[in-house]
C-alpha cells in the first residue's frame, strides 16, 4: 500500500501555499512582461493566458530574465486550480491513487462524478507535448501549431 511520506506532505503543503499565491504572482509576471490579462479568476482570464502560452511558444519569443515558458505555464496551472477552488468549489486534496500521479496535488470535489479531478501539475507537464499526441478534440490543433500573429492579450 503507497503511503504519503513526510516529505510528499510537504510539498503538498508548500504547492498550496504557492496556489494561494499565484493570481499576485502571475499580475506580477504579466506587467513584467507587458500584458494586460485581468487576473480576476474569470474564464476570459483563462482563455488569455492559454493564449499567450501558444503565442509565446509558438514563435519561442519567451523573454529572457523571467524564468522559463515552463515556469509561465506552471503558474498558470496553479491559478488554474486557484480558479476552480474559489470558482466551483473545488477542494485542493493530496492525491493517493495508485498511479503516477501518487502524491500530486489535485483539485476534486467539484464535478459530479469522483474521476471529476484536474491535476495541475500533470497538465503544466502534458501540455508541452500537446502537438506530438496528434490530438483530435475540438480546437487542439489550432492550438498545437506556431502562434497566431495577434496577440491574445493587449499589450502595454
Amino acid at each position: 500500500m503507497a503511503v504519503l511520506t513526510p516529505e510528499l506532505k510537504a510539498r503538498f503543503r508548500e504547492y498550496l501555499e504557492a496556489a494561494q499565491g499565484a493570481p499576485a504572482d502571475l499580475e506580477f509576471l504579466l506587467e513584467q512582461l507587458g500584458e494586460d490579462v485581468a487576473v480576476d479568476m474569470s474564464v476570459k482570464s483563462l482563455e488569455q493566458l492559454e493564449a499567450l502560452y501558444w503565442m509565446y511558444a509558438g514563435d519561442g519569443g519567451y523573454p529572457e530574465g523571467l524564468g522559463s515558458l515552463q515556469d509561465y505555464l506552471e503558474l498558470t496551472c496553479r491559478y488554474l486550480g486557484q480558479c476552480i477552488v474559489e470558482r466551483c468549489s473545488g477542494k485542493w486534496v493530496q492525491t493517493t491513487e495508485k498511479n503516477r500521479r501518487f502524491g500530486q496535488p489535485c483539485i476534486d470535489g467539484f464535478g459530479n462524478k469522483k474521476w471529476d479531478k484536474v491535476y495541475p501539475v500533470s497538465l503544466a507537464e502534458w501540455l508541452p507535448t500537446l502537438a506530438s499526441t496528434n490530438p483530435s478534440f475540438p480546437g487542439a490543433r489550432e492550438r498545437s501549431g506556431p502562434a497566431q500573429s495577434r496577440s491574445p492579450a493587449r499589450r502595454r
